[in-house]
């Protein structure tokens, strides 16, 4: 990816087609942020492209957003040699630069945290996130979390406003995200004390305004959070808090997951391994579900492997399964030939991405002497041994139905019925679970 010798700090944005920009910071020549542009199928569109101008010396710690249409913006961290600044600039599908960079933030280099953060909605409108201290870098009550937010056209909407409001502990380590709509939510560590802590989270509507009260997503005696990050569907609006709680004996993560009101669809849940869990990471699709990915390993301290796992989020799918023969009845030692389809019955909406199945596997089981040959579909992957496996590329959209998929057994080597049964399942939790299963009987003669 990088050409440099010396490349660092990678993030990435991506549109809704999967095309996909990569920021990172250089050391050649100076610390600077440059970018580089892939399409979908991971194809280099551009050379790394340096983000940053000449006003300052260096530029480090970039931050990446994008919208569906592929417009996006980078921030990143720079100094002027006495305050630290916080920096920005857009730029068009394309990669073109859409004006100058602009000033988020200016202030003394003691007062400013290290990594600004950044959203942006599916019209352009993005939010600057960052933490400051109020008061000076020997007192870290003073830490906050601050924002500000940006029309389209790049021009700040309001100054720097605390998103926190209590502000009696140590407010930083934070995270934003924001759905298409431009509705935000902030996720960030608290610390109360030595050894006390909190995860907490506020919402934010498309105006900016509070969305209800702060709250806690998770908090324990006895250990420091850390690590608080969040991600937010793009369609819904649900959103997952994930992060990193210390006992100084070892590291644990967590994750608790919301609607798009704020109400928990969960309990906040440990997910990692055995020891010292750190930096964990989070990523929507647009209704919701979600993975997880995180150092860690669950044998030994001195090592750390990167593990992932996905979950089903709040949205649900309606699978079904059809299956019919197509010759009955059939001759002894003749084959058995279905056809059979999956459908989502999710009812349609506009909004993109909204009740869609992944992971849609359909396993087919024959009666006993009936043995699978073959089973053909575009847009299916099998495997045969005892019973057909197969699963379907890509996702099922609401209200929409699988190409066919064909089947062919042997039939059995006596007369009678021989049944098959077929039963579908997705990775979105299904609603209504008494409709996946679908059974045909052949005569045999």
């Amino acid at each position: 990816m990088n050409t440099t010798p010396i490349a660092g700090l990678p993030f990435v944005a991506s549109d809704r087609n999967g095309n996909f920009v990569v920021a990172w910071t250089t050391q050649t020549g100076g610390q600077h942020v440059v970018t580089r542009r892939y399409d979908a199928h991971g194809v280099a569109l551009t050379p790394e492209v340096r983000v940053d101008g000449t006003a300052r010396s260096y530029a480090n710690a970039a931050d990446i957003a994008m919208n569906s249409a592929g417009d996006y913006v980078v921030v990143w961290q720079t100094s002027d040699g006495s305050n630290y600044e916080y920096r920005g600039r857009r730029f068009s599908p394309a990669g073109a630069p859409l004006g100058a960079e602009f000033v988020v933030v200016s202030a003394p280099s003691t007062m400013l945290g290290v990594t600004p953060r950044v959203a942006m909605d599916d019209a352009g409108n993005f939010t600057v996130g960052w933490s400051q201290n109020r008061v000076r870098w020997s007192d870290p009550t003073g830490f906050d979390i601050y924002r500000r937010r940006y029309g389209a056209d790049g021009w700040p909407l309001e100054e720097p406003f605390r998103v926190n409001r209590t502000i009696t502990g140590i407010e930083r380590s934070f995270d934003l995200d924001m759905d298409a709509a431009g509705n935000a939510v902030f996720a960030w560590r608290s610390e109360t004390g030595r050894y006390s802590g909190r995860a907490m989270a506020q919402r934010f509507s498309p105006s900016g305004a509070y969305l209800g009260s702060e709250f806690e997503v998770g908090s324990s005696a006895g250990g420091t959070y850390a690590n608080a990050t969040v991600s937010m569907a793009r369609a819904t609006g649900a959103f997952t808090v994930v992060w990193s709680y210390d006992t100084d004996a070892n590291v644990y993560a967590w994750y608790r997951h919301y609607s798009a009101s704020g109400a928990a669809l969960t309990s906040a849940t440990m997910f990692s391994g055995s020891y010292y869990t750190r930096f964990p990471a989070v990523a929507s699709d647009a209704d919701g579900d979600f993975a997880l990915a995180w150092e860690s390993d669950p044998v030994t301290p001195d090592r750390s492997d990167i593990y992932a796992r996905r979950f089903a989020g709040s949205e649900s799918v309606d699978m079904t399964v059809a299956l019919v023969d197509a010759v009955d009845p059939v001759a002894v030692g003749e084959t058995l030939q279905y056809t059979l389809s999956a459908a989502n019955l999710h009812v349609a909406t506009p909004r993109p991405g909204v009740g869609s199945a992944t992971g849609v596997v359909v396993i087919a089981s024959a009666t006993a002497g009936s043995v699978p040959l073959s089973a053909v579909g575009e847009g299916w992957d099998c495997s045969l041994s005892a019973d057909v496996r197969c699963s379907y590329r890509g996702s099922l959209a609401a209200a929409t139905t699988s190409s066919p998929l064909s089947l062919v057994f042997s039939a059995p080597a006596e007369a009678g019925t021989a049944a098959l049964s077929v039963h579908v399942s997705a990775n979105s939790f299904d609603s209504v679970p008494g409709n996946n299963s679908a059974t045909e009987e052949t005569t045999i003669q």
